[in-house]
């Protein structure tokens, strides 16, 4: 999302200097070896070149110098973190705040460190002391929401985002943030106020017009979805994700012309965006165009091989083609991506009771049982096959456990009478 973040220098006099500089700074180190100030100067020098790691050895030798002073930390701190050695980075940042703990700039520089980590807690900590010091500060409230959110805080992260929004109402991106945090926690009427508000500051951000449709589509409002997907489209015309999503828009409208167009325009965009070709999959096997449907589900398959879900699709459409030994293999590679995946355990019953392999079948439901014993139609299926099989006690038992299961459901309890008549019998 568009949000401000704590990128650039966390002391904005990194600045100034130059190369003429940087032989008086060496000459003045030569003459008083002891000065901190002057490896500090040269290091700034060196920073306004963008020779960081001169740098960072510059402001080492200054923290030497004046080890008590938290200014040559906090700046040694940056220029680690420009080089990207982060432990560093921290362990300057935190040596500067046990020195000086109201220093701002080095909680701001510690939470970035801390961002770029992928440690949220720690930044999140560090944001909240620079609020502490600088408590109008909209910016720090924003990468405080960012923080909340990496670690799936979404209360915490809206009631933060909020605050950034109070603070600088005109900063569409605070708007950005706090609808796509209302957005995950499902409350999408109170997302679309607070997007239309960042669309209205900034009519050119196609995140808040992508998040607004997507939240409108959640509402069942898919005319209106339609309409956002479409301008964000004009925004980004070559946006795969917008296509998918307008062809989601079109197809929960009925008009699957125009939704195959959408998803085409997907992949062509971006061929590797396995969700897209899934969808058209789904599609055109719904209209009956099943040959068609096969390849794209495969072509979901090829492009990202862990999905799942495409395993799925292309196993029912080969199944509904008649090609059942195809089906059963597709299946078998569903469960070698996900072995304990239950539904695929449950689905390949379909492949190999089609083709007599009885059982086969039987293996198929007890694996879809042991990964999810309270899956009733699984233990009505093994019910079948093992009656088939003429094993009529096991058959009894396991129909007795679908119907315990769902004993609203009459099938259960039919199959059930006519298994306890025909041990009879």
């Amino acid at each position: 999302m568009g949000r401000a973040r704590l990128g650039g220098p966390a002391d904005g006099r990194l600045g100034g200097g130059g190369a003429g500089l940087r032989p008086r700074y060496r000459d003045a180190i030569r003459r008083h070896p002891q000065r901190a100030r002057l490896y500090g100067g040269l290091a700034l020098v060196l920073w306004h070149l963008k020779r960081h790691g001169e740098a960072a050895q510059a402001f080492g030798e200054a923290v030497k110098r004046a080890p008590a002073r938290a200014l040559w930390r906090r700046r040694l701190g940056l220029a680690l973190e420009r080089q990207g050695r982060l432990p560093e980075a921290r362990a300057a940042f935190q040596q500067a705040l046990d020195l000086d703990p109201s220093d701002l700039p080095s909680w701001v520089g510690l939470a970035s460190v801390a961002r770029r980590m992928g440690d949220w807690e720690l930044e999140a900590q560090a944001c909240a002391r620079a609020i502490a010091l600088r408590p109008d500060a909209a910016h720090l409230y924003a990468d405080l929401g960012a923080a909340f959110e990496a670690q799936g805080l979404e209360p915490n992260a809206e009631a933060a985002f909020r605050e950034a929004a109070r603070l600088d109402p005109d900063n569409a991106d605070h708007h950005l943030d706090l609808g796509i945090a209302l957005g995950r926690q499902g409350r999408h009427a109170d997302a679309e106020v607070e997007l239309r508000e960042a669309i209205r500051l900034s009519p050119g951000e196609v995140i808040a017009w992508a998040n607004l449709a997507l939240g409108l589509g959640r509402q069942g409002r898919h005319a209106d979805s339609e309409s956002a997907y479409r301008a964000a489209l004009r925004l980004k015309p070559a946006g795969a994700s917008l296509h998918r999503g307008l062809g989601m828009s079109l197809y929960f409208q009925g008009r699957y012309e125009m939704a195959e167009s959408a998803f085409r325009d997907a992949v062509v965009h971006n061929p590797a965006y396995a969700r897209a070709w899934a969808d058209l999959g789904e599609l055109l096997s719904e209209q009956g165009r099943l040959a068609e449907s096969a390849g794209a589900f495969r072509d979901a398959i090829r492009v990202k091989g862990q999905r799942i879900a495409s395993y799925r699709g292309l196993g029912r459409v080969l199944l509904a083609q008649g090609l059942h030994a195809e089906a059963e293999a597709v299946y078998r590679e569903a469960l070698r991506v996900r072995p304990d995946d239950a539904q695929s355990h449950f689905n390949l019953w379909t492949a190999l009771e089609k083709q007599g392999k009885h059982e086969a079948c039987e293996r198929a439901y007890r694996e879809t049982i042991r990964i999810k014993p309270d899956h009733a139609e699984a233990h009505a299926r093994l019910s079948d096959v093992l009656a088939r099989l003429g094993r009529l006690e096991e058959a009894e038992h396991a129909c007795r456990e679908a119907r315990r299961l769902q004993p609203e459901d009459p099938r259960y309890r039919h199959a059930l009478d006519a298994l306890v008549r025909r041990r009879r019998s």
